[in-house]
């Protein structure tokens, strides 16, 4: 599993250029997104199901992270973590 979050970042926009270029492999990960990324050589941990969705010019998803168990995080890492954790979208 990629742990550094820059790698992360980089393998995941690898991964949707080439959903971008290649209808089958798009498909594919739409369909069954742990194969297709294991195809790609990326590992996904035992018990975990990667569900890929596609925004399109009139929908847009929003993802609500998992809570987390209680007394993980303080008032203020929650803030804080929250304040962070957007990422604009473009739409049009």
């Amino acid at each position: 599993m990629i742990v550094d979050s820059a790698v992360q970042q980089q393998e995941m926009e690898r991964i949707a250029a080439k959903a971008w270029l290649d209808d089958a492999f798009k498909a594919k990960l739409l369909m069954d997104a742990n194969t297709a990324l294991a195809e790609e050589g990326i590992e996904v941990p035992a018990g975990i199901t990667i569900k890929v969705i596609e925004n399109t010019p009139s929908i847009l998803h929003f993802v609500l992270p998992a809570k987390p168990h209680d007394g993980e995080l303080s008032e203020e890492q929650l803030a804080d973590f929250t304040a962070g954790g957007y990422c604009p979208t473009t739409v049009g």
